[in-house]
């Protein structure tokens, strides 16, 4: 079986998120940019890789995954070494002192507390790893929204170049047939004016060129790109894409699973807390080696006891009633991203559809205005037309040009969109798994 860069690439993030490392990801990426150019997919990899908002939430689900050590491990005793000895001026009053001792505290009863506190451990790192989850689609957006935002721009300025290039040949066919007085001075003045005017939008175009080249530069570090539209083909056959037939499932989206898995923190939380207000049963057991003035042997005691927390300036119950507060707000939160994610799944089933079917109509009028200007133009070559006819039809074809690059710009991000409503990324939207 024959793995390509990709594969390995995408494989090796997988590790790197699930054991919290980097391991030589960066190395492969800036490898295979040195081979040669880099694709959109690996170009979304790598932008997701450099993300910080990605790198911060994965540091926060180590640090959860960290601090809920003792949860999961509340059903296993504690052990201790003590060693000590008398020391000092009082040593001579009382019987020499020395020992050595193993003890060990158990947990008997408490009513269920530290059952509850290891589930909130759990919904605690799972809300969290589901957040690392939406980040990632985040910061996916943004390495689309920044990759095709720099291929739109390119291609603008290449339009923009080509009309200079025809309006530069259009004004050199103008002022020799007015040399040879087959065209007004005026006809030629104005072909000139339409000349400078070219160019003058191509320095604006340029600009946003540079723009665009920043941020992109910014996210991904290098601009050694394919700057060409990188699902056409998928999106023309979008029908065949299953996952975006599906209505949606909330259970699919990273935020919304995060916002469910708090609220089941926090329920446990709760029952947590309520519960240490009770009496709880707990045992120890010491073994050891004594010596004093007395004597000396190796002994052991244990004992088992009930505590009844009678007076703790009411923390115990002051946290309960925080958890119950919060548990309150993560509800409402819920209910908010539930809103939120039906909303824009509706909002860009819609677009997409829209901007798909703006895009294909856009490239079909290109292709009959291209055929209308090459007609006109052997009209105006022969003197049959004048330059105002031959402008506004010049100016027809690449405003249908600049049109269809808008619009399969517009097609791409509301693709993404729409994939990201749904909660996946987009290479399960392309390959269909889920």
């Amino acid at each position: 079986m024959k793995w390509s860069i990709q594969t390995v690439i995408s494989f090796c993030l997988g590790i790197s998120q699930a054991f919290g490392q980097p391991l030589a990801v960066e190395a492969l990426l800036a490898s295979d940019t040195e081979k040669g150019v880099l694709s959109f997919e690996l170009a979304i990899d790598r932008i997701v890789f450099r993300s910080t908002g990605v790198a911060e939430a994965q540091a926060t689900l180590g640090f959860i995954e960290t601090k809920n050590i003792p949860s999961r491990l509340a059903y296993f005793p504690t052990l201790s070494f003590d060693a000590k000895t008398a020391l000092g001026g009082a040593a001579n009053l009382f019987p020499m002192q020395q020992m050595m001792e193993l003890s060990s505290q158990w947990n008997l009863f408490k009513w269920g507390a530290d059952a509850f506190g290891m589930r909130a451990s759990y919904f605690e790192q799972s809300a969290q790893s589901s957040r690392v989850d939406a980040t990632v689609l985040e910061a996916e957006g943004e390495a689309v929204a920044a990759l095709i935002g720099q291929i739109q721009r390119k291609k603008e300025v290449q339009i923009h170049k080509k009309i200079i290039k025809n309006q530069t040949e259009l004004t050199a066919i103008a002022h020799q047939r007015y040399q040879a007085g087959y065209l007004p001075m005026q006809e030629a003045e104005k072909m000139t004016v339409d000349l400078a005017n070219a160019q003058a939008s191509l320095i604006d175009a340029q600009i946003l060129e540079t723009d665009a080249q920043v941020a992109l530069e910014k996210s991904l570090g290098h601009l050694n790109l394919n700057f060409e539209w990188p699902w056409i083909a998928q999106l023309r056959d979008s029908e065949h894409l299953p996952l975006l037939k599906q209505e949606q499932v909330l259970s699919q989206r990273p935020d919304w699973l995060a916002a469910q898995s708090k609220v089941q923190t926090l329920d446990a939380r709760v029952s947590q807390s309520w519960r240490l207000l009770l009496p709880s049963v707990d045992a120890q057991f010491a073994f050891g080696y004594y010596r004093s003035s007395f004597g000396e042997g190796i002994g052991w005691v244990g004992y088992v006891g009930m505590t009844l927390p009678l007076f703790d300036h009411a923390t115990n119950y002051s946290q309960a009633k925080q958890q119950m507060y919060l548990r309150s707000e993560a509800e409402a939160q819920l209910e908010q991203v539930s809103r939120k994610a039906k909303a824009e799944w509706t909002a860009s089933q819609k677009n997409f559809r829209m901007a798909l079917e703006s895009a294909l109509s856009r490239e079909k009028t290109l292709l009959l205005s291209r055929k209308l200007y090459q007609d006109n133009q052997r009209r105006f070559q022969a003197g049959r037309i004048d330059s105002n006819d031959l402008a506004v039809d010049r100016n027809r074809m690449f405003q249908a040009e600049l049109n269809a690059v808008q619009g399969w710009s517009a097609a791409h991000l509301s693709f993404t969109q729409l994939c990201h409503a749904l909660g996946y990324r987009i290479k399960q939207c392309l390959n269909g798994a889920s």
